[in-house]
C-alpha cells in the first residue's frame, strides 16, 4: 500500500505518537516490523518507477514528477514487479489507485506493464470529488479516472465517491473476487492511495477529528489521513478475512510530506521535492501474517537496516519464491532485504542514491547545476536541489506556518495562497498553488539564497541535518563524489521528463469523452485522460515543448484578468495622479 505526501510526523504509532490519529495504521504496523531507515525519492513518479522496476529512478530516466502531456514512461524493455511475479510464479496482479508513470501509450499504463486490471487515475493530483485536474481556476483541464483491462477493454466514468473511499472499496472487491476464484493462484495487489496529496478536500466528518490542530491546511490534511487510516483498516480486515495468513502487507509513503500542503516531517529537515531527510526518509512497515513468520519474521519489532524503495522488487520476489539467479539476472539496484528483515540482521544495502540530475541534460526548473544526493554509511552528501526549501518545520501553533524561514516571501506567499484558495476552492486553485510554492517560493525567490551548494551530514549523529561538515571532511566529499560518478557513468540515456506536447495546440487530442454526472462535472468538461499515441510510434518523433514553461499560465491569467487589471490601474491612476 502506497500513500502520498505523508511525512514522519503525519502518523501515530505506538512507539511514536503524533498529532494525527491513525489507529488502523498503528494496528497494522504493530503486527509486523516498522522500518526505521526507509528511503524513497523526493517526488512521486521516481519513487513509483523505483518500486516497479527495482532500479534507481535515474536508471529508469524518470527523475521527477511527470507533467500532464508528457510522453515518457517506464522503458519498454525493463522488467516490472507485476510482470515478474506473473511470469515466474503465476500471480494474479491488479492495480488500484494512482499510476503517474506514463499514459501517452497503452503500453505505458498499468495494464501495459504487467497488471491485469487497473482502476484509478493515470496522472497526478486530482480533486477528490470531481476527479478533475485544473489548469486554471476557471479552466478544468481533464477528468482522471479509468477502469482498464489488459484485454483492451476500458471505461471512463465519473466515480462519485470520495477518492479514498472509492479506492478502498475497489481494493476490497479485488480481494473478495480473488478469494472466490478456484485457480489457487497467489495475488499481488498494488494499492496506491491519492491521500493525502493536495488539493486538501477531506470528507467533512474526517476533518472533524482534527479540530485540535491550529492551522487550516494541517486540519484538512489530517482529515485526509484519517480517511486513509480508515481505508487501511478496512483493507487489512478484508485481507485477513479472505486471504488468510499466507499474506504480506507493505505500507509506506512515496515521499516525505509537503509542509506547504499540510504535511509535516518533524524532526527532519524540509520536505517533498528535496533530498533532505524530510523529503526522502519516510515511515514504512511490513507485516508477515504467516503463522511462523517464514517470509519476513513476526512482529512487533523494528528493522533498523538501511532500505530503499528499489529494494521492494527483489525483496517481494524472494518472498514469493523466485529463484535468486532470476533476480540477479535483472541486474537491479535494489537489494533483497527479506533475510535481513526476517533475522533483523545488518542490511545488505550500504549506500543509497537519493537524487541525480545534471543541468547539462536540459533546463529544468532553472536548474543549471548538477543535482545529486547520496548516502553511504553514516555520511550523506547533497549538491544543489531541485527545490530550494532549506528549512525546518514544526507543528503550527496558530494559523501561520511554523518554520525557520521568517522572510517576507513566505509570509506573503502563504497569505496569497490562503486568500485565493478561499476564493476559488482547493481543487480549482491547486495548479496555481503548486506553481506558487514550487516555482515561486522555493525556486525563483531562492535562486540567490546564501545556502551552501555542497552539504555533508553525519546522519547517524545529526539526523536533522543541522551541521554541514563538507569543509571539515573534504576527503569524504571526494570519496562520495567518486561513488556518484560510477552510478552516473552506468546510467542509460535520460528521458526529458520535463517536456510535454504543446498543450495549447494538442491537449484536446489526448482526451476521450466519458460518462459524467452533470450535477458534479459539466457535460462539456466530461473529458478524460487517455492514451493518445499508438504503441508502435517512436516517441522521439513527437514534437515537445518545455512542460514547466510559465508563459502559457501567465497568458491565461492575463486573458482572464486583463480587463479587470486595466480597470483597477485606471482607478489607481485617477485617484493618485489626476489633477485635483
Amino acid at each position: 500500500m502506497f500513500s502520498l505526501f505523508r511525512g514522519w510526523a503525519d502518523i501515530s504509532l505506538d512507539e511514536r505518537p503524533g498529532k494525527i490519529p491513525t489507529p488502523e495504521i498503528s494496528r497494522l504496523c504493530h503486527m509486523g516490523k516498522s522500518i526505521d531507515s526507509y528511503y524513497t525519492q523526493s517526488t512521486c513518479t521516481p519513487s513509483r518507477a523505483s518500486l516497479m522496476t527495482g532500479r534507481y529512478a535515474t536508471n529508469t530516466g524518470l527523475n521527477f514528477a511527470m507533467f500532464p502531456g508528457a510522453v515518457n514512461g517506464l522503458p519498454d524493455d525493463m522488467m516490472t514487479l507485476p510482470r515478474l511475479l506473473r511470469r515466474e510464479k503465476g500471480y494474479e496482479a491488479h492495480a488500484v489507485g494512482k499510476w503517474h508513470l506514463g499514459n501517452a501509450q497503452w503500453k505505458q499504463t498499468p495494464v501495459g506493464k504487467g497488471f491485469q486490471t487497473h482502476v484509478g487515475s493515470l496522472l497526478w493530483s486530482m480533486e477528490y470529488r470531481t476527479k478533475q485536474i485544473w489548469e486554471m481556476p476557471w479552466a478544468p483541464m481533464v477528468v482522471d479516472w479509468i477502469r482498464a483491462h489488459e484485454n483492451g477493454s476500458y471505461a471512463h466514468y465519473l466515480e462519485e465517491q470520495h477518492t479514498t473511499e472509492a479506492l478502498t472499496n475497489e481494493a476490497i472487491a479485488v480481494i473478495k473476487n480473488h478469494a472466490s476464484l478456484e485457480n489457487n493462484r497467489p495475488l499481488f495487489l498494488y494499492l496506491a492511495y491519492t491521500a493525502a496529496h493536495a488539493p486538501l478536500v477531506p470528507i467533512p466528518e474526517d476533518e472533524g477529528s482534527c479540530v485540535h490542530l491550529k492551522h487550516e491546511w494541517r486540519r484538512k490534511f489530517c482529515g485526509l489521513v484519517v480517511g486513509l487510516d480508515r481505508g487501511v483498516g478496512r483493507v487489512l480486515d478484508a485481507a485477513l478475512s479472505y486471504l488468510g495468513d499466507n499474506t504480506i502487507i507493505f505500507f509506506s509513503s512515496d515521499n516525505g510530506g509537503a509542509p506547504w500542503f499540510g504535511g509535516l516531517n518533524y524532526p527532519f529537515r524540509s520536505g517533498k521535492t528535496t533530498p533532505f531527510e524530510g523529503g526522502v526518509h519516510v515511515p514504512a512497515c511490513v507485516v508477515d501474517f504467516s503463522i511462523d513468520g517464514r517470509y519476513l519474521g513476526r512482529g512487533p519489532r523494528t528493522y533498523k537496516g538501511l532500505m530503499h524503495v528499489s529494494d521492494l522488487l527483489p525483496t517481494f520476489a524472494s518472498a514469493a519464491g523466485i529463484d535468486k539467479t532470476v533476480i540477479d539476472s535483472l541486474k537491479l539496484d535494489g537489494h533483497d532485504q527479506s533475510d535481513a528483515i526476517r533475522k533483523e540482521s545488518d542490511s545488505p544495502r550500504k549506500d543509497v542514491l537519493l537524487e541525480m540530475y545534471y543541468g547539462s541534460e536540459g533546463d529544468f526548473f532553472n536548474v543549471k547545476e548538477d543535482v545529486v544526493a547520496y548516502r553511504k554509511g553514516k555520511w550523506k552528501l547533497i549538491k544543489n536541489t531541485f527545490m530550494r526549501d532549506f528549512h525546518w518545520y514544526f507543528e503550527p501553533e496558530n494559523e501561520r506556518l511554523n518554520n525557520t524561514d521568517a522572510s517576507l516571501v513566505t509570509i506573503v506567499g502563504e497569505s496569497f495562497i490562503r486568500f485565493m484558495e478561499a476564493f476559488y476552492a482547493p481543487g480549482p486553485f491547486d495548479t496555481i498553488r503548486d506553481l506558487t510554492v514550487h516555482m515561486g517560493i522555493h525556486n525563483w525567490f531562492q535562486l540567490y539564497s546564501d545556502v551552501e551548494n555542497v552539504l555533508l551530514f553525519d546522519i547517524s549523529n545529526d539526523p536533522q541535518e543541522k551541521t554541514n561538515m563538507a569543509h571539515q571532511y573534504p576527503d569524504i566529499v571526494a570519496d562520495l563524489e567518486r561513488e556518484i560518478l560510477k552510478i552516473k557513468d552506468s546510467r542509460p540515456q535520460q528521458q526529458k521528463f520535463w517536456m510535454t506536447i504543446d498543450r495549447d495546440k494538442h491537449w484536446k487530442s489526448t482526451l476521450e469523452k466519458g460518462s459524467c454526472n452533470s450535477r458534479i462535472v459539466r457535460e462539456k468538461d466530461c473529458l478524460f485522460a487517455h492514451p493518445w499515441i499508438d504503441d508502435e510510434v517512436d516517441l522521439n518523433t513527437i514534437e515537445l515543448v518545455h512542460g514547466g514553461a510559465i508563459w502559457p499560465f501567465i497568458r491565461n491569467i492575463l486573458a482572464h484578468f486583463g480587463p479587470y487589471m486595466v480597470g483597477v490601474a485606471g482607478i489607481i491612476f485617477a485617484l493618485f495622479f489626476m489633477p485635483k
